[in-house]
């Protein structure tokens, strides 16, 4: 009989391929940039990336566990219908290891539940705190471990914040980074210990200028950034920068609470016009909502009051045109780095600064973020030149002066 080769099985098109395993190193990269979502889907994406396969879960693991949110909720689950972070690290220790940032919100009474104190009592590798009012025994909790290192601490309930800091030397003598939530009295910020070498410092709230100012001066020697709000709460006095030899950065924002006058931004320009005499102040940016919309015409209405809106109660009073201007001209000459981020100046006056005398003789870098990035960033970055008028002029002085234009997160917190 004939021999017959071998035939060769014929794959039916309609099937779908093989399945192929993809390599270890894209599926970690998948778990890492998971880990960089937003914060309202970056724990259910981790915790889903922890079933994908077992030899994947630890990796995952680590990474959902190395930032957490210590809340009591009343069913043991968040809003994922995953079992709570805290449920899970009260009843897995191994996973306490991989905690670098906790963000504590327990009270007196949660801190009383089975394994909540021991859980608190056993986090050595944490290193940056966050803390809401009504969590002190929990933060007294933490703070007992004898080999925790903070690098951050950032608490928003700051009327013991340097006895706080007093009470435990080791644990925040490597602090590099502090965020007060207010302060509101000088005796909070007085320190009887030597302070910690605190680099970042970052106020939300300014109700005593005095506890400020003490605080500014307890680190003045190891301050390299600092974020303050534009107005302050209460007290109608500026700020005046004092001796920061090490001061780089500075971040000025609106603040919450504070309504616009005259009188308040005279402050603003009295504060800034002190920074002329910080010696190594290199970078400044001012955020947020200020002043004028940059894409709105003249005359327009404080920041928040829509004319067009019926619900609007209060007067609606017209910011000074030369308010802008005045900003912009007490920007101390000898930074580097200026970044205008959100509605804070008007695009005209903008322009004008940046092509007049008062720019910067050394600037390098312009970021801009919001509005002003969506119109005369985009105009210098896109079309350069050949936009004609002020932009393009800018953008042709720009570009002999080798100044750099950079878009800004509207919403990051630094440079």
């Amino acid at each position: 009989m004939p021999s017959h080769p071998e035939s060769t099985p014929i794959l039916d098109p309609r099937a779908p391929p093989p399945s192929r395993r993809l390599p270890d190193e894209l599926v970690l990269l998948v778990i890492e940039c998971c880990d960089e979502v937003d914060n309202y889907s970056r724990r259910g994406t981790l915790a889903k990336m922890c079933r994908v396969a077992k030899g994947y879960k630890e990796a995952a693991e680590r990474r959902l566990y190395r930032s957490v949110i210590l809340a009591a909720g009343e069913d043991g689950q968040d809003q994922d219908h995953e079992p709570s972070p805290l449920q899970t690290l009260v009843e897995r220790p191994l996973l306490r290891l991989h905690f670098k940032e906790v963000e504590l919100h327990l009270n007196r009474r949660q801190v009383r539940r089975a394994g909540v104190a021991a859980l608190l009592r056993d986090l050595p590798s944490v290193e940056a705190l966050v803390v809401e009012a009504d969590t002190q025994p929990g933060v007294r909790a933490l703070l007992a471990q004898p080999a925790l290192r903070l690098r951050r601490f950032e608490t928003y309930f700051s009327e013991d914040l340097a006895a706080t800091i007093d009470a435990h030397p080791l644990v925040f003598a490597n602090l590099e980074r502090l965020d007060v939530g207010s302060t509101y009295r000088s005796a909070a910020m007085r320190f009887s210990q030597p302070v910690p070498p605190v680099r970042s410092l970052r106020i939300r709230e300014v109700t005593d200028v005095a506890a400020l100012e003490g605080l500014c001066a307890a680190l003045g020697t190891t301050l390299v950034s600092l974020r303050i709000p534009f107005f302050f709460r209460t007290e109608r006095r500026p700020f005046h920068f004092g001796r920061l030899p090490k001061l780089e950065r500075i971040t000025m924002t609106r603040g919450a609470g504070v309504e616009t006058s005259q009188a308040r931004l005279d402050d603003i320009i009295s504060t800034m016009r002190s920074m002329a005499t910080l010696p190594s102040l290199a970078a400044l940016e001012l955020r947020d909502a200020l002043l004028i919309s940059a894409l709105a015409p003249e005359g327009l209405l404080l920041p928040g009051m829509d004319p067009d809106s019926s619900s609007v109660g209060a007067p609606q009073e017209e910011v000074p045109l030369s308010l802008s201007k005045a900003i912009l001209s007490a920007v101390p000459s000898q930074i580097r780095h200026l970044s205008l981020v959100g509605t804070c100046l008007r695009t005209d006056d903008v322009v004008a600064y940046l092509l007049g005398p008062r720019r910067p003789p050394k600037l390098e870098t312009l970021g801009l973020g919001g509005d002003l990035d969506r119109t005369l960033g985009e105009a210098l970055r896109d079309r350069g030149g050949a936009a004609g008028g002020p932009c393009g002029a800018l953008a042709d002085t720009l570009e002999r002066a080798d100044i750099q234009v950079v878009s800004v997160d509207e919403l990051g917190d630094e440079w």
